[in-house]
């Protein structure tokens, strides 16, 4: 794959630093990489730790049109990556995880700025567990790394070349042809799909929902009271309930 690569010892997050590349004329497609991140982040400015021994990417690309959907093509490419390291399914917990037996392993994080009436490239930010000992401590949800899940060490430098060039073909692929066929693979993979689920926004109160499938538009559908509406990534956040006899506890 013909594209830049930009790497660093330590950085402080490197979609900041992708998009100061941008800023300074870099153009895309070129990818930045980082042996560790001082202040990564996750969506709603979660805090994401970075040792030494995960991939710690970001990738930016041209863009046009809807992006929506590009978290979680990026997440099929990822969960693929996995899935082909360790023989263990991975699925999508939507918007922007990636899940192995219930346990984190990976994150993504999509972000488009804007000058004025003019949409900037898209800086997609992935960040995974792979060698390094997960996050420890009172997790929304647990952690795991790919090392573990394949019960060996894991040659960083070829999972992170396979991992770039399977989210670039994933994207490209889609924008050649985005058929149902994508949207049918991402809902085959989708985390807590037909289980009861949580559902948290800032200023609201919780409520619990039953998660349905992923729209054409990359929202989530979920059912709550009865009735089906759509959720979109920037304002929801959801967790899996405990449920005993169907009933959520």
């Amino acid at each position: 794959m013909n594209m830049h690569r930009a790497h660093f010892v330590r950085v402080s997050s490197t979609n900041e630093l992708a998009k100061s590349m941008v800023d300074s004329g870099q153009e895309p497609p070129f990818v930045v990489t980082a042996d560790t991140q001082t202040h990564g982040r996750g969506r709603r400015g979660r805090t994401w730790t970075s040792d030494l021994g995960g991939v710690w990417m970001t990738l930016v690309v041209h863009a046009s049109g809807s992006t929506s959907q590009v978290p979680l093509l990026t997440g099929l490419a990822v969960a693929e990556t996995i899935e082909a390291e360790t023989e263990k399914s991975a699925l999508i917990k939507w918007p922007n995880d990636v899940l192995v037996r219930g346990a984190k392993v990976a994150g993504i994080l999509c972000e488009r700025e804007h000058k004025g009436d003019v949409a900037g490239p898209l800086v997609i930010g992935v960040g995974g567990n792979v060698n390094n000992p997960p996050p420890a401590g009172e997790l929304v949800i647990p952690a795991t790394s790919v090392a573990d899940l394949a019960e060996r060490p894991v040659d960083l430098e070829t999972f992170t070349t396979g991992l770039v060039e399977r989210v670039v073909q994933t994207i490209d692929s889609y924008a050649a042809d985005p058929s149902d066929a994508w949207l049918d693979a991402i809902n085959d993979r989708l985390a807590y799909r037909d289980q009861v689920v949580t559902l948290s926004a800032e200023g609201r109160a919780d409520e619990v929902g039953s998660v349905r499938r992923v729209a054409p538009d990359g929202s989530l559908v979920v059912e709550v009271d009865g009735a089906e509406r759509a959720v979109m990534s920037g304002a929801v956040s959801l967790r899996a309930c405990a449920t005993e006899n169907g009933v959520v506890r």
